[in-house]
């Protein structure tokens, strides 16, 4: 079908002019598949390549073969190899076209040939007193065949001979105002038994006592609209099945409109039988129901028959439920959702006995007459919107509101409770939060709202005015900023007695209320953004609506963390509410953007990834070098003194679908804050332990300490002490994973420090190296109660101590075997050795050259 003949459909297969629901058909130009062998083409590229090659030798044979035809017939003597070769090309140029054309013009005057016999059966028709439209609908079906068929050859044909199109257009006319005139035909047929069966019943009973209370009152049935309480036959309808004659009249009505249904959009149907997923019945008892439940429900074509049932119901609904009336008033939006509900509860069960319909046309296999019905009311439900409501609703907020929120959250409800008829039997239609099936979602009624700019920016507006308002009480007061464990009243231990709250150290999550409630807010326009049907729509709703709120929630823990570091951090638990909020935010975001909720969108996501794969494989980055005691020269690093520190704190590599720099930047935050926390503490340290330093260097020996037995040097005690409140401080907010990265980042230059400047410099006797035994375990203990092996982060300093306090023959053999090792290696004895007498003294992480300088310095 063409587009002239497309947009002729609209007009009469809508019933525009009677104000009822548009049904169009597709274009076949649009619905024409490709070839099979097309789809499997990279399947067998080497075939066709072998096909292309025996074509171009046949082709090479053609040119030849015409060359000596021409000159044979013209008694020419052969010349120039490549001018003849170029008539002979032109000679098949000038066949194809006349194929072409001949094929183009056969097409034609068959579906010329074919509207003929529709005009003729039309005819007679008319002439019958029970007229039967079967002939018309076959020819009908074969005219569309040839007219699809003629696509074939248009573009070859119309280039060769122009006058062709002005012939295609009025034969393409023709068939239009013939499928228009049948169409005509069936639909006044189906109405006219319609209204003798009074169909459609009135939406409301009549209220002769209407009054302002009751419409107060939520009562959608108040009206003073007479279209309300009108039906079309002006008497009571008691069924499809209450008059059989009517009844039979209606059934083959329907069929045939569904068979011409079949006729004119041939592509559509064909692909049912590889589309539809049969199902057994759901939606009422003892039926067979076959075809209720199917995938794909909004990419099946919506029945005209069906369309034709529920057209007078859209014309009843528009006039009931326009702003002007009682029962419109635009903040009420549960009343036509309600009403709807209530015509399929009441309709349903006389519907289905229109399914013979769909038996006689074949249809059953794939439709059923009550899916189909909910189906059209949903579609009448957004015409209805479109046409009176929403553009009501953008002249009272045209920047969004209240209202479009109220509405919105009917349509989640009225979804939810559409889902049963629409054969998702599972869904629990009582509650408004349940998951829909996506088959149910690709035909959501919000796409009424979704599908115009005008209309989708106020809701994206009116859902970011409602999530700043409660963002606002976030931001603003001060007990927000109480971690979960200063909020936890403890648990309920085994025996009965009350347990004290974890400590944030041991919990994976210690968000401020703060954080946790923003989550909420978060989470809320997420799981909405789930009942938009198309993954672009969401990403367009999520960003919009998410990235301001963010922004908001990331500027206010950014200033907050600043506003804190310019105070001690040992006394500002202000900086691990941001971390832990930080966290906090980003881990659950990162999950929620993973989930079912935006699952169409990470489908969409690894397609785009895919897509970009083809391009190319990005180079493997190299590794980096690795410098004294394991040092990494390529990630960021901080110095305390000359004592390099480095980082654990490694971004994930998770890519979003959305929000990407949000994300880059909650993590930069929970680094960096983390690096900050740590580097503080570790200078804290370096600046106390200098004194400490420089101690030892005076006393030209280590120093033994004068004081109780198994104490720590005086000397280092304050740095200990600064490094045991700081944790301390730290381990009651931060969460687990924050707090370890942060106390092992600080333990590395603690490390390092007194092994590169102590261990490796100062000149041991026995009773110093037993000293500095001692204050290495005492830096030990500061970490302990955190980690179960606290010496597996001090494993160069605990070896340096073993190493000191060797037996002088041992320290001597250990010498003699390292030297041995450095001279027969060189530069490989930088590395780490696996000498047996190493493994069993446990200084295996040292170099050979660290051994030895170690050990050098006992006196």
């Amino acid at each position: 079908m063409d587009a002239t003949s497309a947009v002729g459909m609209s007009n009469y297969g809508g019933y525009a002019e009677g104000g009822m629901a548009e049904v169009q058909p597709t274009d076949p130009q649009s619905t024409r598949g490709e070839a099979p062998a097309m789809t499997n083409m990279g399947a067998h590229a080497s075939e066709l390549q072998q096909q292309l090659h025996t074509l171009r030798e046949e082709q090479i044979q053609y040119y030849q073969y015409i060359s000596q035809w021409i000159l044979s017939a013209t008694g020419g003597i052969p010349g120039d190899v490549t001018a003849d070769q170029a008539v002979a090309q032109q000679c098949l140029v000038d066949i194809s076209s006349s194929a072409t054309c001949r094929g183009y013009l056969e097409q034609l005057r068959q579906c010329m040939e074919c509207c003929r016999l529709v005009e003729r059966s039309l005819l007679e028709a008319e002439d019958s007193a029970s007229p039967s439209y079967t002939s018309a609908i076959e020819s009908l079906g074969s005219a569309t065949y040839y007219h699809e068929m003629s696509l074939h050859y248009m573009e070859g044909a119309t280039q060769a001979l122009p006058l062709l199109s002005t012939i295609a257009s009025a034969i393409e006319g023709r068939l239009g105002a013939v499928r228009y005139d049948l169409y005509r035909k069936l639909i006044d047929q189906v109405q006219a038994c319609l209204t003798s069966l009074s169909w459609p019943p009135p939406l409301t009973e009549a209220a002769p006592q209407a009054s302002q209370t009751a419409l107060a009152n939520g009562d959608p049935n108040v009206t003073q609209d007479p279209a309300a309480n009108a039906s079309s036959g002006g008497g009571t309808f008691q069924g499809f099945t209450a008059n059989p004659s009517l009844t039979s009249r209606l059934l083959d009505s329907l069929s045939s409109l569904s068979k011409m249904q079949m006729a004119c959009e041939r592509a559509q149907f064909a692909s049912l039988a590889e589309q539809a997923t049969l199902a057994a019945s759901v939606l009422s008892e003892g039926s067979t129901g076959a075809g209720k439940e199917r995938a794909g429900i909004s990419d099946s074509p919506i029945l005209w028959a069906m369309a034709q049932l529920t057209a007078p119901l859209q014309v009843l609904l528009q006039a009931h439920f326009s702003p002007g009336t009682e029962a419109g008033r635009l903040d009420k939006p549960q009343w036509l959702f309600k009403t709807i509900t209530k015509i399929l509860k009441d309709a349903i069960p006389h519907v289905e006995s229109l399914q013979p319909m769909l038996v006689d046309s074949g249809l059953h296999h794939y439709f059923h007459v009550c899916v189909e019905f909910a189906r059209c009311m949903r579609e009448n439900t957004k015409a209805v919107l479109r046409g009176v409501r929403l553009p009501g609703l953008l002249a009272a907020e045209p920047e969004g509101g209240p209202m479009w929120l109220a509405l919105v959250d009917e349509i989640v409800g009225f979804e939810a409770q559409l889902a049963p008829y629409l054969g998702a039997a599972h869904v629990n239609s009582q509650d408004p939060d349940a998951e829909v099936p996506d088959t149910v979602v690709s035909g959501s009624t919000l796409d009424a709202i979704v599908a115009e700019p005008d209309f989708f920016r106020c809701w994206i507006a009116a859902e970011l005015a409602a999530a700043d308002q409660k963002v606002d009480p976030l931001l603003q007061q001060e007990h927000m900023w109480k971690l979960a464990s200063q909020r936890d009243e403890g648990m309920m231990v085994d025996d009965g007695l009350s347990e004290g709250p974890l400590p944030g150290w041991k919990r994976e999550f210690n968000p401020p209320l703060m954080a946790e409630r923003a989550l909420d807010i978060l989470t809320a326009v997420i799981n909405r953004s789930r009942h938009i049907p198309k993954a672009a729509d969401q990403k367009i709703f999520i960003e919009q609506v998410l990235s301001p709120i963010l922004d908001r929630i990331i500027y206010f823990l950014r200033d907050a963390f600043e506003d804190a570091s310019a105070t001690d951090m040992t006394s500002s638990p202000r900086l691990a509410a941001c971390v832990t909020a930080v966290r906090y935010l980003l881990h659950n975001l990162s999950d929620l953007f993973q989930g079912s909720a935006v699952y169409r969108l990470l489908e969409q996501h690894q397609r785009d990834q895919q897509n970009l794969e083809g391009d190319g494989v990005a180079a493997s980055q190299a590794r980096p070098a690795k410098s004294r005691l394991g040092q990494s020269n390529a990630s960021p690093s901080w110095t305390v003194g000359t004592v390099i520190v480095r980082h654990c704190f490694t971004p994930t590599s998770h890519e979003l679908p959305v929000l990407p720099m949000h994300f880059a930047m909650l993590r930069a935050m929970h680094r960096d804050w983390c690096l900050f926390i740590a580097r503080e503490m570790a200078r804290g340290f370096g600046k106390l332990a200098a004194t400490y330093r420089q101690t030892v260097e005076d006393a030209g020996t280590y120093p033994v300490n004068t004081g109780p037995a198994d104490s720590v040097s005086p000397a280092l005690l304050p740095a200990l002490s600064y490094l045991q409140d700081g944790v301390q401080f730290l381990a009651p907010l931060l969460d687990s994973p924050s707090f370890r990265d942060i106390w092992r980042a600080v333990s590395v230059p603690a490390n390092r420090f007194m092994f590169n400047y102590v261990a490796t410099e100062a000149r041991f006797t026995p009773a110093g190296a037993s000293q500095f035994l001692t204050d290495v375990s005492g830096m030990v203990s500061v970490f302990s109660p955190y980690t179960k092996r606290p010496a597996a982060h001090f494993r160069e300093l605990l070896a340096a101590c073993r190493l000191l306090l060797l037996e002088d023959e041992r320290a001597a053999d250990v010498v003699r075997r390292m030297s041995g090792v450095t001279a027969s290696q060189g530069e490989m004895a930088l590395h780490k050795c696996k000498d047996p007498v190493l493994i069993e003294l446990g200084v295996v992480f040292l170099s050979p050259q660290q051994i030895i300088c170690v050990v050098e310095h006992r006196l």
